[in-house]
């Protein structure tokens, strides 16, 4: 991950839950939610994989549905440091590279492919991860006005995001062992899709 990205999320860490609670960050993120939900289907006593996790967001969601552990996985110290420690293990770490022997049923991504500089490593890690039962939901930003507009507010920060269509998208799930099997779009800025396991070669 591009060094200024990270310094932005390690300054940014100590108050991210707090701003995201605000009126229209809150608005979006609770129907993004509701679609990852929906898509990611029952998770009670499976462990999930929470790559990016940021400051727990999804981490917290899941577990509030009934999953039994996440283990949560972010480049920066400062949101691992946030997350909550009962049935949660943390892992400062890239999540291109993240290993264990442990093979999930349930990954959540959302909020880390705009960020990286390969979404296709990101992707092929994960593929590796999950097991021949599980799925992965993942949410990006689409290439539209307000993907612009969310890239332009980034822009300002010093770095560039990465931002997907639906054929883009769909070529690197395939070239990295993945189906899209669901997605929805949720206004103005987020595409949330489900992916299934291909069989590896």
């Amino acid at each position: 991950m591009d060094l200024d990205i990270h310094n932005y999320f390690e300054e940014e860490a100590s108050g991210y839950r707090q701003r995201s609670g605000s009126f229209l960050w809150n608005w979006q993120r609770s129907r993004e939610a509701a679609a990852t939900n929906a898509l990611m289907g029952d998770v009670r006593g499976h462990t999930l994989l929470d790559l990016g996790s940021g400051s727990g967001y999804y981490t917290e969601f899941f577990l509030r549905r009934g999953a039994h552990h996440v283990v949560a996985v972010d480049f920066s110290q400062s949101m691992i440091n946030t997350l909550p420690t009962e049935n949660v293990t943390g892992h400062v770490g890239d999540a291109a590279a993240f290993d264990t022997p442990a093979r999930f049923s349930r990954i959540v991504c959302a909020g880390l492919l705009e960020f990286v500089p390969d979404p296709s490593a990101v992707l092929a890690n994960a593929r590796r991860l999950i097991n021949d039962r599980g799925h992965l939901v993942c949410l990006v930003p689409p290439e539209n006005w307000a993907g612009k507009l969310y890239r332009g507010f980034h822009k300002s920060h010093g770095f560039r995001i990465n931002l997907f269509n639906d054929e883009d998208t769909a070529a690197i799930a395939q070239a990295t062992g993945w189906r899209i099997d669901a997605h929805r779009a949720i206004f103005p800025y987020t595409r949330v899709y489900r992916l299934f396991p291909m069989p590896l070669q």
